[in-house]
């Protein structure tokens, strides 16, 4: 007798959770967007300081990049590369900017959802082919 309701309190234990699990499976999280002001306008000014500072990203970018370069940890093709990726992503940084900030939207989330230790990166020396 006691197996039996054992038993019973496991299978209403687990249908319990299997139920909690599938409701919550339905609920999307919800994501505050920014809030983006239409009207404001940046004058020449200010686009000037935030263009020097843009210049002053991509300046420290290739240092870095020249420095992993002369260390031998990157060739100077992959160092090239790179400062040409980094160009391209300042100037889409540009472009978001100029659009208002509206946000990356959704993704994977770190290394695209595959996990540790996958072998996924694109970083100097993992996988740099896949960084054109």
């Amino acid at each position: 007798m006691n197996k039996k309701i054992f038993m019973i309190v496991a299978v209403i234990a687990v249908l319990i959770v299997a139920a909690a699990t599938a409701l919550a499976a339905d609920e999307q999280p919800t994501v505050q967007q920014p809030v983006q002001n239409a009207d404001a306008q940046l004058t020449p000014q200010q686009q000037q300081e935030i263009d020097a500072l843009y210049e002053q990203m991509q300046d420290i970018r290739n240092k870095i990049i020249d420095k992993y370069a002369e260390y031998g940890t990157i060739t100077d093709a992959q160092a090239e590369q790179a400062k040409a990726n980094s160009e391209i992503m300042i100037e889409r940084m540009k472009e978001r900017a100029a659009e208002g900030f509206a946000g990356c939207g959704a993704g994977y989330g770190m290394r695209a959802g595959r996990g540790r230790g996958a072998g996924f990166g694109a970083g100097f020396g993992n996988n740099a082919s896949a960084v054109q």
